[in-house]
C-alpha cells in the first residue's frame, strides 16, 4: 500500500476553522490598536466620592481641575475627568465642575442598593473605559472595587482616613462581614468533627429517624446499617416530611413539605438550652475530650490550646487561659469530692471544658 506524506487538507474561506483563525485575527488587530490609541492619548480617571459639597476632597478634586484647564494644550492632558457621585444628589459644586471639565455620573450606594449599584457603577466602568480609577470613599471603596470586577482599570487607588467603628458602628454600609450562623446541618457535623467522630463515607443506606413520645426526634439506634452510621453526615440523615432531627429543627432545619426559598436565623433560649443539655453534645463533649487525652495531651494548658485549636482554629489568651484553668480545678475537685478516681475527674473536667468551647457562638458563628 502506498504511503504517501500526509498533507494538509485545504481550507476554504467558507470552514468554520478559517472563520475561527480569522476572527481571531481580528480581535488581536484590535487590542494592538487599543494599546497603541491607549499610548498615544492622555489617561481617562475616574474620582469617586458621595457628593460634591463642602469638604477636603471636593476643593482638591476642584483645585485639581482648574489646574488641568491651564493644561489643556500640554501633551500629558488628561482625556478624561470623570466623577462619580455615590450620594446619588446633586450638590453645591456641580455646575462649577461641569464648567471646568469634569463629567457627573450619579448613582447610590446603600445596603438596600447594591444590587442597583453594581448594574450602574458597572456601566460606568464600561463605558469609560478609564485607565485609573480613585476611591475616596474609606471601607466603602471595597464594594465598589468588588462591584466592578472584570472592569476595573489597571490602576486602582484607594484612601482610607476614618475608623469605621466610630463613624458607622451598626454596620449600616457592609464595611465589614456582617455575623452569620453556621447552618443546622453544619452545627451537627462541626460537632462531630471536632470530636474526632464524624464518619466521613459517602453514599449508602440513610440513616432512620425516630419520634420519641416525649416528643423528641432522635436517630433510630436499633435501625442503623452499622455502629457508626450515626456519626455520618447530616445529608445521610432521612427526614420525614412532617418533623426533623430535634437539634436540627433548633437551628432552623427546615421542613421537607413546606417550600423554603430562604433559610430563617433565629436567636432564641431553647438553642443555648439545647446546647447545654440535649444528650448528642454531651457525648460528643467527652468524646472530644477523650481525644485530647489520646493525642497525648497533658492537662492543664496544653489541653487548653489544644481544645482551643480544635474547636475554634486559633490559640487562647492570657486571660482565657486563666479562666479555663480555674475552670478545670474547680470542676475536678467538685468529681473527687463525688468519689472519682483523679484521673477520671480530670477526664470528666476536660469534657466540661470542652462542652463549654461547643456551646460558645464562636463556635455557633461566622466572624
Amino acid at each position: 500500500m502506498f504511503k504517501g506524506r500526509r498533507t494538509r487538507p485545504y481550507l476554504s474561506d467558507s470552514t468554520p476553522h478559517t472563520r475561527s483563525l480569522a476572527l481571531r485575527h481580528a480581535l488581536a488587530q484590535e487590542k494592538v490598536g487599543e494599546r497603541r490609541i491607549a499610548a498615544t492619548r492622555g489617561p481617562r480617571v475616574l474620582h469617586v466620592i458621595s457628593a460634591l459639597g463642602v469638604g477636603g476632597v471636593e476643593v482638591w478634586l476642584l483645585a485639581l481641575l482648574r489646574h488641568l484647564r491651564s493644561l489643556r494644550d500640554s501633551p500629558t492632558e488628561i482625556e478624561s475627568f470623570d466623577i462619580c457621585l455615590t450620594g446619588g444628589r446633586t450638590a453645591d459644586f456641580d455646575d462649577l465642575a461641569r464648567t471646568l471639565g469634569a463629567r457627573l455620573h450619579y448613582t447610590r450606594f446603600g445596603r438596600d442598593r447594591i444590587p442597583l449599584f453594581t448594574r450602574d457603577f458597572r456601566r460606568i466602568l464600561r463605558d469609560g473605559r478609564y485607565d485609573v480609577i480613585h476611591d475616596h470613599q474609606d471601607y466603602a471603596s471595597a464594594w465598589h472595587l468588588l462591584a466592578g470586577v472584570g472592569l476595573l482599570p489597571p490602576v486602582r487607588i484607594v484612601h482610607g482616613r476614618v475608623d469605621p467603628e466610630k463613624v458607622d458602628p451598626g454596620n449600616q454600609l457592609l464595611w465589614r462581614m456582617r455575623l452569620r450562623r453556621l447552618e443546622a446541618e453544619a452545627i451537627r457535623d462541626s460537632i462531630l468533627a471536632v470530636s474526632g467522630r464524624r464518619d466521613g463515607r459517602m453514599g449508602g443506606p440513610p440513616v432512620l429517624l425516630n419520634a420519641l413520645p416525649s416528643g423528641l426526634v432522635v436517630i433510630d439506634e436499633k435501625k442503623l446499617p452499622d455502629p457508626t452510621a450515626s456519626d455520618q453526615r447530616s445529608v445521610y440523615l432521612l427526614f420525614r416530611r412532617a418533623y426533623n432531627l430535634s437539634l436540627l429543627s433548633i437551628f432552623d432545619q427546615p421542613l421537607v413539605a413546606l417550600n423554603c426559598p430562604n433559610r430563617d436565623t433565629s436567636a432564641v433560649p431553647l438553642q443555648s438550652l439545647t446546647m447545654l443539655n440535649d444528650p448528642f453534645v454531651a457525648e460528643q463533649a467527652r468524646h472530644f475530650a477523650d481525644r485530647l487525652a489520646r493525642s497525648g495531651t497533658s492537662l492543664g494548658k496544653p489541653a487548653i490550646d489544644a481544645a482551643f485549636r480544635l474547636a475554634l482554629s486559633r490559640q487562647p489568651d492570657a486571660a482565657e487561659v486563666t479562666v479555663c484553668s480555674q475552670l478545670l480545678a474547680r470542676q475536678a475537685a467538685v468529681f473527687r469530692q463525688a468519689g472519682r478516681s483523679p484521673q477520671e475527674a480530670d477526664r470528666l473536667a476536660l469534657a466540661q471544658l470542652c462542652h463549654t468551647l461547643l456551646n460558645t457562638s464562636e463556635f455557633l458563628y461566622i466572624e
